[in-house]
């Protein structure tokens, strides 16, 4: 499942299929996103989005866009492809709730490919009747066409990454993106183009577009850390010892410890190894504030002084004179 939230996308430049969002052969959650004034430079096939079935591994197109707004899109906004073949799959993606604005005399909002082009009212009552062993599809409800541009202000911010480089100002900055539709855009009380992005520092920004604002803080991510130790550093030949780690900042999504140790799917864990030979394990990890890496090594067999920081090994030939 592919499932999104709360995403700006604007104006861009696509090649043929999909200004916006291409969907093929998946499953997609999309809701409370804004995608404005998407093109395509070639054959319009969804200003906005298009979706397709994978025909050549056999997947559906499925799940649900609902709570979105879609405005000024070159062409037709949303094209599905579908099919209507027992020996291929179908497009099962279905609009609830979706808000469509388009330029007067403008293409309508919706096509698909076995029920022809749709305003946001007709995609309510478009019910794909397939073949009988095929499923049906009710494309969707309560969308609806806006008759006036809508006054709309998104604002998507990144927060601050605390792991990176500072800039030559020496204040850390996170990209800020923004898109506005209706009338004068302002971001942060200074005039600006309809949509944009640009690097802001952490705090509090807004954007005002005639009777609408948005808000966001930008926060910052701190830098992920780990902890990823050895039970014993050293062991005898034939024997063994643990590998523990822990994630002591960041999200946890997952990770891996290589030499045959195989994929870790939680924050605090330990996993027993008996390497035959001295050995270097290496974890790598992903968190929502980034990536985690360690790395260690089980010495087998060997006596090396001081290889464990003065905690093993014979220091009886040593001597140490203090002047």
């Amino acid at each position: 499942m592919n499932r999104a939230t709360h995403c700006l996308a604007f104006p861009s430049d696509a090649k043929r299929f999909g200004g916006a969002m291409v969907v093929q052969g998946a499953n997609v959650e999309m809701s409370n996103s804004a995608f404005f004034g998407n093109v395509l430079d070639q054959e319009i096939y969804g200003g906005g989005m298009f979706s397709a079935t994978d025909d050549g591994r056999g997947i559906s197109a499925t799940g649900t866009v609902s709570n979105c707004l879609f405005a000024d899109h070159a062409g037709i906004t949303i094209f599905d492809d579908d099919r209507n073949d027992i020996q291929l799959p179908v497009n099962d993606i279905r609009y609830n709730d979706n808000e469509f604005w388009v330029q007067p005399g403008g293409e309508p909002v919706y096509r698909n490919a076995l029920g022809g082009p749709k305003n946001a009212s007709e995609l309510n009552t478009l019910f794909i009747d397939r073949i009988p062993g095929l499923p049906d599809t009710d494309k969707g409800s309560g969308n609806t066409d806006l008759v006036d541009p809508p006054e709309v202000a998104r604002l998507l911010a990144a927060p601050v990454d605390a792991s990176e480089p500072l800039p030559v100002e020496g204040i850390p900055t996170a990209p800020l993106g923004w898109a506005g539709t209706g009338g004068n855009v302002y971001l942060d009380g200074s005039p600006v183009a309809p949509t944009g992005i640009t690097d802001v520092p952490s705090g509090g920004h807004s954007l005002v577009v005639a009777g609408a604002s948005n808000s966001e803080v930008v926060g910052t991510r701190p830098q992920p850390g780990l902890s990823f130790q050895a039970g014993a550093i050293h062991i005898p030949v034939g024997g063994s010892t643990t590998l523990d780690w822990q994630v002591v900042v960041g999200t946890f999504e997952g990770g891996v410890i290589d030499q045959g140790v195989g994929p870790v799917g939680s924050s605090v864990g330990s996993a027993q190894v008996p390497p035959a030979d001295t050995t270097t394990y290496r974890f790598a990890g992903v968190t929502r504030e980034g990536a985690i890496f360690g790395e260690l090594t089980v010495f087998v067999g060997e006596s090396t002084i001081f290889a464990d920081d003065l905690e093993s090994g014979n220091t009886g030939a040593w001597s140490i004179t203090a002047e």
